[in-house]
């Protein structure tokens, strides 16, 4: 009976996986949606990395929440002032929600709303079905129980969306 155990524990160790992601650019639990390599991605970028709260905002910050009580917005500004455009302005919001606390995701600009609404569409389409999104963004700040962040990206298992089109390179875009 000792070998068949032995032998069953043999094959079970390499499925189970006992190493969790550790970084400060890391808030939450990873739940198998943010990656060592969207980390390293990440953290290239700044030279400081520093616990959370940052000092200074160099530093993205990971968080993967609950889409549950998720709202996308693209908020029509008026039109654009240029004489070469004739789309409005529009002004993307991701908000989300985790116990008594909120978390208001927006762009670190504005943008024609034809390219607003394409975003949003990517975000609601790699929401779809799930039950936690994960967003990699700059902490902006924080009032009462709502803080404010600059989206970067958006991730779920069913694939990503951001702006800059990084995910392209990736085997599921959204976007």
């Amino acid at each position: 009976m000792k070998p068949l155990l032995i032998i069953f524990f043999l094959f079970l160790i390499p499925t189970l996986s006992f190493s969790k992601i550790h970084s400060l650019g890391l808030l939450t639990d990873d739940y198998g949606i943010v990656t060592k390599k969207d980390i390293d991605e990440n953290e290239k970028e700044c030279t400081e990395v520093e616990p959370f709260p940052p000092h200074f905002g160099c530093q993205m910050y990971w968080q993967c929440l609950p889409t549950k009580a998720a709202k996308v917005t693209c908020d029509d500004l008026g039109p654009d002032d240029s004489p070469s455009v004739k789309d409005h302005i529009g002004e993307l919001t991701l908000v989300l929600a985790d116990k008594n606390e909120f978390y208001n995701f927006s762009m670190n600009h504005n943008f024609g709303m034809s390219g607003c609404r394409d975003l949003k569409h990517s975000i609601l389409n790699v929401m779809k079905n799930e039950k936690t999104v994960c967003v990699l963004g700059y902490y902006a700040d924080k009032e009462n129980h709502t803080s404010y962040w600059i989206i970067d990206r958006v991730k779920s298992k069913r694939g990503e969306a951001a702006w800059f089109h990084r995910e392209k390179k990736k085997k599921n875009p959204v976007f």
